[in-house]
């Protein structure tokens, strides 16, 4: 039984750091997805069209398969900007989202239950801060 014990206690440490290695990762490409001039450039910002913006939205998914969705929300939580064309209510009820209004960090919710479903999803959420006022515009939600 000790071997047992000692085998369940190795998987268990090495899946722990394997999450947690997984979720630094995902941590650092919000990172950089929030800093990307498109998004915090205002002169940049303005004169690149939604379409150009949700194409590199798209590219960025493409190139990261652990992924569904990536948007862009205002300040009260309406989306601005996302990959696809879906519907998003505005998330400004959501605790996920008011948790991220309050960080100046990257953050990683609980798990959230889908709507009408069992499926639950975890939101990797980033403050976008105009550069240069280091204004806040917005929450990037992946």
């Amino acid at each position: 039984t000790q071997q047992i014990i000692a085998a369940e206690e190795t998987l268990a440490t090495t899946l722990s750091q394997r999450i947690t290695s997984f979720m630094a990762e995902r941590t650092a490409d919000l990172q950089i997805l929030s800093s990307l001039p498109i998004l915090t450039v205002p002169n940049i910002r303005d004169a690149v069209s939604q379409d150009d913006k949700r194409a590199l939205l798209e590219r960025f998914i493409e190139a990261n398969a652990v992924y569904e969705s990536v948007a862009l929300f205002d300040l009260n939580g309406n989306v601005v900007l996302q990959n696809d064309r879906s519907s998003i209510p505005s998330q400004a009820e959501q605790d996920y989202f008011r948790a991220a209004l309050q960080s100046n960090r990257v953050s990683i919710s609980r798990p959230v239950r889908v709507d009408n479903s069992n499926d639950y999803v975890v939101y990797i959420t980033a403050p976008v801060q105009e550069s240069g006022s280091n204004r806040r515009t917005g929450i990037l939600r992946a």
